[in-house]
């Protein structure tokens, strides 16, 4: 047990801090050395983070029971593996988008287009493909969204393929995405789009499309021309110049 007379008497403003960090430290010494596994955890990442804010501390920790499981040997043999807190924390919102809630799930696909592409692209790969069903339409639009700025220039064949999807809500948000990421394939994508004859796409994301494509400003003049020779939908023809 800690006493208070473990503290002594402090005779300024500095020392006191001193103690109180030494106070701490010792804290986490003993919680690394007695309690079970998943506070130990906890008490090894206390303990990191405080001698990278604090590095006087190091000299305090460095004879603990602590800082012995955590040197490499312990963890070799006891399986204590201290992790990044930002790979911990993106994998707690990769697990988050299989909530029973679309509002959660919707917000860890938001979140995670901030979290490093190494980790969340996969995550968010598996949630646009849907290959199991379980994804709803919205967490779907999400992940999407989020993809667009985690995909490298050039490299937005995942968005490209979701302008397919069966659900036209996750066909138009790739279309806002692939326009919003204007690579070089973009407008022939979209021109694609409007250019299939198979009936595949519904009136709404045709039209989408075509106000992509008049954003985008492609130089396709002579396709776009005859794509508005057989288009019947006043809506496209409008978006796409032809009054």
């Amino acid at each position: 047990m800690i006493r208070q007379s473990d503290l002594g008497a402090p005779s300024s403003a500095s020392t006191i801090l001193d103690r109180f960090r030494l106070l701490i430290a010792e804290l986490l010494r003993r919680l690394a050395a007695h309690t079970p596994r998943r506070l130990r955890r906890f008490a090894l990442s206390s303990q990191n983070r405080i001698v990278r804010r604090w590095p006087r501390m190091s000299g305090w920790l460095a004879d603990s029971p602590a800082a012995e499981k955590g040197s490499p040997k312990a963890v070799a043999e006891n399986g204590v593996i201290e992790r990044p807190q930002e790979a911990v924390e993106t994998e707690t919102l990769i697990a988050a988008l299989r909530d029973p809630s679309a509002e959660v799930a919707v917000a860890a696909a938001e979140a995670l287009a901030r979290r490093p592409p190494a980790l969340a692209v996969p995550a968010l790969r598996t949630v646009v493909e849907n290959k199991d069903g379980y994804f709803c339409p919205s967490t779907r639009v999400a992940a999407v969204h989020a993809l667009k700025s985690l995909l490298p220039p050039g490299q937005g064949g995942l968005v490209a393929d979701a302008v397919r999807d069966s659900d036209a809500s996750v066909s138009v948000a790739a279309i806002a995405a692939l326009v919003e990421r204007n690579d070089d394939e973009s407008a022939d994508i979209l021109l694609g789009l409007l250019e299939d004859s198979t009936g595949f796409y519904v009136a709404l994301t045709r039209r989408a499309a075509a106000l992509g494509l008049a954003h985008l400003r492609p130089g396709h003049s002579g396709r776009v021309t005859a794509l508005l020779q057989n288009e019947s939908d006043p809506e496209v023809r409008h978006a796409l110049g032809a009054g």
